[in-house]
C-alpha cells in the first residue's frame, strides 16, 4: 500500500523471496487504468491480518477422508463446520 511504499508481506514462509520487496511500478502507475486499486491492496492487507490473527485460535479441519466418506456431512460435525459448509 502506498503508506508503505507497497512493500509486500509474507504471513506464511516465503519461497519467493518477495517479503519486504515493493510491488512492481507496474501495478502502481497512476496514468494507467488498469493499476491495482490501493483500496483493493488495503482490503486484501485487512483480510490477511483478521484471517491470521484469528486463525490460531480456530479448529483445524481433517482434511483426509477415506474413500466413500460423505466429505460435507463429515465437515458438518467439526466445530465451526456448518458456518464453512
Amino acid at each position: 500500500m502506498e503508506q508503505n511504499g507497497y512493500k509486500i508481506i509474507y504471513f506464511c514462509p516465503d519461497p519467493f523471496g518477495m517479503d519486504g520487496t515493493a510491488l512492481d511500478p507496474v501495478c502502481r502507475n497512476l496514468a494507467d487504468s488498469h493499476r491495482v486499486s490501493d483500496e483493493i491492496l488495503r482490503w486484501h492487507f485487512r483480510q490477511a491480518v483478521l484471517e491470521n490473527m484469528r486463525g490460531a485460535g480456530e479448529p483445524i479441519f481433517e482434511h483426509y477422508f477415506p474413500p466413500g466418506t460423505d466429505t460435507l456431512a463429515e465437515m458438518r460435525t467439526e466445530p465451526y463446520g456448518e458456518a464453512v459448509v
